[in-house]
């Protein structure tokens, strides 16, 4: 199911267009009496309005990966980011699998990610939970048409980041080349690609279907992430310092979220109390410091319950108003003060 035709009709209302305006100026907006699929169709046009890309923060990963849910049916290309599930001050079980979706999310916003981008994560991803973008860039290669790429470097780059040289490139996390070409199955993709050098130059990306090499998308850049995740489990920084300005951060349900993240920061507070290293860092904020942080971006507060519109609040709750039959003058005169 598609929203088009709905999201048109959005357009033109009213009350958006006095958002979109407000938007333009307002470093934070509240919306309000909006089920959820109201705040993903406002969300949508809003984003699409000022062709800028989408992070919606929720309290849980359910709600967030309902929204992913939901998102993909309203044309966004949509990642679900799964935070660290543990404290800070705790051993951290590394899934694979969820560690490569994040750093192929990190390595996309790092390249200057498209506006049609969205991706749902959780108040915990507001935390200190990875490296600073510039260990990451300095751990990954980043490769445009044009470059100057030496084939030798390059070949000692891959295995530097955990790679392994094969004949055929089948999986994830294997390169091999040939002649000047290299394919190479980046652990953040989920297609190998061609990259095709003449006189230390990068001429061709192409990413490819190993089952069918002719199958082909050429690429004007690709980011290639490392195989090897000690670097990424270094708490320094948030998701908040790998998003490029142009973003526009949703927060769900205000209320949801800071009572999550004062649990949260409850208990990792007592973790960090009990330490018995002195030294130890600091790595876990409050809900006030995420928001401080949050708050360097244009926000969007949704909420469900209905709230009094001020200056920056819009509510969208449907309001009973009291009618006289044939009194059709005060009746207009209600709807325009409920409006």
């Amino acid at each position: 199911m598609t929203f088009t035709a709905v999201l048109e009709n959005i357009a033109r209302s009213t009350i958006t267009t006095k958002i979109g305006e407000k938007l333009k100026t307002a470093k934070s907006i509240s919306l309000s009496g909006l089920s959820r699929l109201g705040k993903g169709l406002i969300s949508t046009h809003l984003c699409q309005q000022q062709t800028k890309p989408l992070l919606i923060v929720t309290a849980t990963v359910e709600e967030a990966t309902r929204w992913a849910l939901q998102l993909q049916s309203m044309s966004w290309r949509v990642y679900l980011y799964q935070p660290l599930d543990t404290f800070p001050y705790e051993p951290a079980q590394i899934d694979l699998e969820t560690a490569w979706t994040r750093i192929e999310i990190l390595a996309e916003l790092l390249a200057k990610p498209q506006h049609n981008l969205a991706i749902a994560t959780t108040i915990n991803a507001l935390q200190p939970h990875l490296p600073s973008p510039q260990v990451f860039q300095k751990h990954s290669i980043y490769l445009n048409i044009g470059d100057s790429q030496s084939v030798k470097l390059l070949a000692s780059a891959l295995s530097r980041l955990g790679y392994e040289e094969v004949k055929e490139v089948k999986e994830s996390k294997q390169w091999s080349r040939k002649g000047f070409s290299f394919e190479v199955f980046p652990v953040n993709r989920n297609q190998p690609v061609r990259l095709s050098c003449n006189r230390g130059t990068v001429e061709k990306i192409r990413e490819f279907d190993p089952t069918n090499p002719k199958s082909f998308t050429d690429l004007s850049n690709i980011a290639i992430a490392p195989v090897d995740l000690h670097e990424f489990v270094a708490h320094k920084a948030t998701l908040l310092h790998y998003l490029p300005k142009n973003f526009i951060v949703n927060l769900d349900e205000p209320e949801q979220c800071q009572s999550y993240g004062d649990r949260w920061y409850e208990a990792a507070d007592e973790l960090y109390q009990n330490q018995s290293q002195a030294d130890t860092p600091k790595l876990h904020w409050d809900f006030a410091k995420c928001m401080t942080e949050a708050k360097k971006f244009q926000i969007l507060q949704l909420t469900e319950r209905s709230l009094k519109p001020k200056a920056n609040i819009f509510d969208f709750a449907s309001a009973s108003i009291p009618i006289v039959p044939h009194q059709f003058d005060q009746i207009a005169d209600l709807i325009g003060v409920v409006a």
